[in-house]
């Protein structure tokens, strides 16, 4: 703070204020930490089929929403578009339908949207996530055909990877806001690695 020809360190309440600015810009890691810890202590008691089963379907999901937000060419939307995966996949719970296969489908769906909007214009990007629908849809069917343990694995497998998936984007800035990249990366991480621990360890 300069007061005059004087420079004076910053008073403590400036120093409090920014303090606490940076630490609610940081909301979404906060977000994140609270559902990861409770997703973990759901799989935690968890045996390996429920384990897989339970959280296989989540990796084309979080695909989806990536989709979703592309297709719409708003970053933001990702947040309405997770509420419409959890809409889709109650709807699927409730017409017993299995998620995996749902959810999926969903995916080939938006992938169509995208071309219907000429999103597929955008050359870089659409063959971005065009690799990702191909890998995550692909997973989370190969998850979904093992047996139990290996299904466990991949769904681990899927959920790390789109970890790292959240923070290319964040790191680019595209496609998703920033903010849910960085609340999806805190959850998918953590996630990942105790479906992974789960299922070798059973």
């Amino acid at each position: 703070v300069r007061r005059g020809s004087v420079t004076l360190p910053p008073m403590a309440s400036e120093t409090t204020d920014t303090t606490t600015a940076r630490l609610f810009e940081r909301w979404p890691t906060a977000l994140g930490l609270v559902l990861a810890a409770g997703a973990v202590a759901v799989i935690a008691g968890l045996d390996v089929d429920e384990a897989a089963s339970d959280f296989g379907p989540g990796v084309a999901a979080m695909m989806a929403i990536y989709l979703a937000a592309f297709a719409i060419g708003r970053p933001v939307s990702a947040w309405l578009a997770f509420a419409g995966v959890i809409a889709v996949s109650a709807l699927l719970s409730v017409l017993g339908l299995e998620g995996a296969v749902g959810i999926t489908v969903v995916l080939g769906l938006l992938w169509l949207l995208v071309l219907e909007r000429g999103r597929a214009q955008d050359g870089h990007w659409f063959t971005v996530e065009t690799l990702g629908l191909v890998f995550f849809g692909g997973l989370t069917i190969a998850a979904f055909v093992a047996d139990a343990r290996l299904a466990g694995v991949l769904a681990g497998v899927g959920w790390l990877t789109h970890g790292l998936w959240d923070a290319y984007h964040f790191a680019q800035d595209r496609v998703v806001s920033r903010t849910w990249s960085e609340m999806c990366a805190v959850v998918d991480i953590p996630v990942g690695a105790a479906l992974i621990v789960v299922s070798i360890t059973q």
